[in-house]
C-alpha cells in the first residue's frame, strides 16, 4: 500500500486549484524542502509541504508575518531539533502565555486526523476544500493534508 501522505504516490491528481491553473500533486517532486519555511499564501509554500511529506522530512511552516527577531528565534529552533522517523511537522503556538512554543506532530497524529475528518464529513471524490487559513496554523495544514490523503 502506498503512503497516505505522498505526494508523489497521488500523482497526476490535481493538488491546487487556482484561478488560472491547475497543479498536480506530482509537482511537488521537484521541489526543493527546507527545515523551516516562510509558509507565504502561496502554490510554492503548498508545494513544499508537500514535498516535505512526501520525502518524510519534518518541516515547520512559520507565519510570513513574524517580527524578524522571532521569525529567527523560530529557524533556530527548528534548525536546533533532532526529529524521529514519524515526525512530520512543527507548528508553534501563538505564544498567549509567553513565548511561541514549537508543537511537533507525527506522520501519525496527522493522518488520524484526516482519517477521522473524511470519516464526520463523508468527503466525496470531487469536493474541494477552500485554503483561507494560514498555512502556519493547525487549520490551513490540515487542509493541505485532507486533500493529500
Amino acid at each position: 500500500m502506498s503512503d497516505p501522505l505522498s505526494a508523489t504516490a497521488a500523482g497526476d491528481r490535481p493538488a491546487i486549484l487556482t484561478r488560472d491553473r491547475v497543479v498536480p500533486f506530482s509537482a511537488a517532486g521537484h521541489v526543493e524542502v527546507a527545515r523551516a519555511l516562510v509558509a507565504h499564501p502561496a502554490v510554492a509554500s503548498i508545494l513544499e509541504i508537500y514535498a516535505a511529506l512526501d520525502a518524510n522530512r519534518p518541516i515547520a511552516p512559520l507565519h510570513p508575518r513574524l517580527a524578524p527577531a522571532e521569525l529567527e528565534r523560530q529557524q533556530t529552533i527548528v534548525d536546533a531539533a533532532t526529529f524521529t522517523d514519524d515526525e512530520a511537522l512543527v507548528i508553534f503556538t501563538s505564544g498567549s502565555t509567553g513565548a511561541a512554543r514549537g508543537i511537533v506532530h507525527t506522520r501519525t497524529s496527522i493522518l488520524a486526523a484526516a482519517r477521522a475528518s473524511e470519516h464526520h464529513l463523508t468527503w466525496q471524490p470531487d469536493d474541494r476544500w477552500l485554503l483561507c487559513l494560514p498555512l502556519a496554523h493547525s487549520g490551513g495544514l490540515s487542509i493541505v493534508v485532507r486533500c493529500l490523503t
